[in-house]
């Protein structure tokens, strides 16, 4: 039999606190409380959401230009029934979509690829009212295909009144709030 190695045995003694020791550590930092942040979304329902990377056509470069990875949300507001569609991107929260849904927008298949779509729209994303073609890529086909029937069916409202071009001329810059340091 080998002889047991009693030096950790040793070791362990030499760091056993004592039982009156009060050892108390202060932080370094002084966390603030918590705040509760306002998005604008506080008065909407979230109809869908989707992880999607979001893609914004260039124009100059005639290039898609990536513009984020987040969750795509459809809402529908509380008091007036108005359908949008936006998007945060992950881990910052800037707002990288902000548009309406209206019923002259047409979904319309990213070439070569079955996961992706494409729309026009009046994007309040960057302040100010911009025409831009948007395309949204999906993980897979099939929550692309589930993306696709749920935007058709909201470019009506739940009474089935069509939304009209009035909203795409809304300013939703009062919708959402990109400045959250103005709520702590």
């Amino acid at each position: 039999l080998a002889k047991a190695d009693t030096s950790v045995d040793q070791d362990d003694e030499m760091y056993k606190t004592e039982e009156n020791d009060n050892i108390t550590f202060e932080p370094v930092v002084q966390m603030p409380e918590k705040v509760d942040l306002v998005t604008g979304e506080e008065d909407e329902k979230v109809l869908y959401s989707q992880r999607v990377k979001l893609f914004r056509f260039d124009t100059e470069t005639n290039q898609w230009k990536e513009r984020g990875v987040g969750n795509l949300k459809l809402l529908k507001n509380n008091q007036n029934g108005r359908l949008r569609v936006l998007m945060r991107r992950e881990q910052v929260l800037k707002v990288c979509a902000n548009h309406w849904i209206t019923t002259t927008m047409n979904l319309k298949p990213l070439s070569g690829s079955d996961r992706a779509w494409m729309w026009m729209a009046s994007d309040f994303s960057d302040g100010d009212a911009k025409l831009e073609q948007l395309a949204a890529k999906f993980k897979a086909p099939e929550l692309a295909e589930e993306f696709k029937l749920k935007f058709e069916e909201f470019k009506l409202d739940s009474e089935g009144t069509a939304h009209t071009l009035e909203w795409d001329n809304y300013d939703l810059r009062e919708e959402v709030h990109e400045d959250y340091s103005s709520s702590s």
